[in-house]
């Protein structure tokens, strides 16, 4: 799926796989520069020094990396069913 896609059917399912190339490399580089220096503000100073743009196409901030860091996708956690929703009405959180 595109950035702003949405899956509507429920037995639609998706496959989780890794994005481009560099994209990749440059979340590897935070997560093995994060074991260094343990500062997300560090780490994005390092990234806008380098000129790399997030994915929003802004520069880093140290929230930016700091979600990056925390996302569970990232991280190596499979998550989904945490909220479902139906169209035009407020989500509902699943317990487990």
């Amino acid at each position: 799926m595109r950035k702003g896609d949405r899956k509507y059917i429920l037995t639609d399912h998706i496959r989780i796989r890794p994005g481009d190339p560099r994209e990749v490399a440059v979340v590897k580089w935070i997560f093995d520069r994060f074991l260094e220096v343990r500062s997300e503000t560090v780490i994005a100073w390092e990234l806008n020094q380098k000129g790399l743009v997030s994915s929003t196409e802004t520069p880093w901030t140290r929230a930016a990396v700091g979600i990056l860091l925390r996302n569970e996708s990232y991280i190596g956690n499979l998550i989904f069913n945490r909220k479902s929703r139906k169209l035009r009405q407020n989500a509902v959180t699943k317990s487990s």
